[in-house]
């Protein structure tokens, strides 16, 4: 129970029975303030810098405590962004992510000049003047890996293939690198790899290896630009192989080989950029000639689909099947419903519910004996 509730309720008022600036949180089963009132009110840090109040959207519990408003101690952000300071709550000091200063409301009016709105605006014309010294004009460029230093409020460039990967649908589409200042390859393409996996076949005193080899996996479900791939690639060579083990984590083989000393390796092969996939027929058929068995992803993606296309075909016929089965028998409106959208015309329909055509129902005596 918050501090709120309980001083409500001390003060005799009741879930149905208390003041307008707050509500009854039944789930909960105490009161909380009132969103229109908690923009109203002001807070206060503890060296005196004040703000205005804002809905919270929930609060955190740590150290045994609930840091929220209804506490009267919720921990705003610093607008310093300071990373030590000597009025940092001792409880919240700490912790590694989240504000450290717990806030209070206060009486005092609301002073623009010693707020944090006015250190905020104060942070975004110099972040802005910064920006249109650097760039040319008072916002952010088109760029993943630029950021603001939050100590200086200028822009920095933090370079990390992984954010160009991730920056839209195919990666970056910046045909200049604004880190590097070099022309940028936009063609589209993927990381392609082959898995190899080892295995054993055991039978009695039978003991037979088992190598499996899955060519053109892709390493990322949409296709990227080259230059992010090239750059990629180069940063974390160990991708693939990182992927794959976080794949089969938890498989049957991997369980067998940790607990049970059953052979199972696995290992990359083959690793390069491509715009699509390209096979090679002889490698292909030298490995089988090897004993190897050889698998293409693509050809089991295909598969896949096919097989779940002809299973929704024979489910889509059976359906039908039994909607009219059921239409005949019943006449129910649902079923005619079905099969009109099923593309039977309203003349079937009627044709098929004929006196003449519907099977009289039949009936089979039964025995005690």
């Amino acid at each position: 129970m918050n501090e709120l509730t309980e001083r409500l309720l001390a003060e005799g008022y009741t879930k149905e029975n208390h003041p307008d600036y707050v509500r009854w949180y039944d789930s909960m089963r105490e009161f909380e303030y009132m969103p229109g009132y908690i923009s109203k009110t002001v807070w206060e840090a503890p060296c005196g810098v004040q703000r205005k109040g804002e809905f919270t959207y929930g609060y955190m519990s740590y150290a045994g405590i609930d840091w929220r408003v209804e506490n009267n101690n919720y921990n705003f952000h610093c607008p310093y962004y300071k990373k030590e300071c000597k009025f940092f709550h001792p409880l919240l000091r700490d912790m590694k992510i989240g504000a450290k200063c717990s806030w209070h409301m206060t009486n005092k009016p609301y002073n623009y000049d010693n707020s944090a709105e006015k250190i905020e605006d104060e942070r975004q014309t110099l972040t802005q003047k910064n920006l249109e010294k650097k760039f040319g004009h008072p916002s952010m460029i088109h760029c993943m890996c630029c950021h603001i230093n939050e100590d200086t409020c200028e822009p920095y460039f933090k370079f990390d293939p992984w954010d160009c990967i991730r920056f839209t649908q195919n990666g970056c589409d910046n045909k200049i690198c604004h880190c590097t200042g070099k022309e940028r390859d936009l063609t589209l393409g993927n990381i392609y790899y082959d898995v190899k996996t080892t295995s054993e076949y055991r039978q009695g005193f039978v003991i037979e290896p088992v190598i499996r080899i899955e060519k053109g996996m892709k390493l990322f479900d949409d296709r990227k630009t080259i230059t992010d791939l090239e750059m990629y690639l180069k940063t974390y060579p160990d991708a693939p192989i990182r992927k794959e083990e976080g794949k089969r984590k938890h498989s049957v083989p991997l369980f067998f080989a940790e607990y049970h000393g059953q052979k199972y390796e696995l290992e990359i092969l083959n690793v390069r950029i491509e715009k699509r996939e390209s096979r090679d027929l002889f490698q292909d058929l030298a490995d089988v000639r090897e004993g190897i068995e050889v698998t293409h992803a693509s050809d089991i993606i295909k598969a896949n689909k096919q097989a779940k296309k002809e299973r929704r075909v024979k489910a889509a016929e059976e359906r039908y099947k039994r909607n009219w089965k059921l239409w005949v028998k019943t006449g129910d409106e649902l079923y005619r419903i079905r099969l009109l959208k099923a593309g039977i015309t309203e003349g079937e329909l009627k044709e098929a519910r004929e006196p003449a055509k519907i099977e009289p129902q039949k009936y089979e005596q039964m025995s005690m004996f």
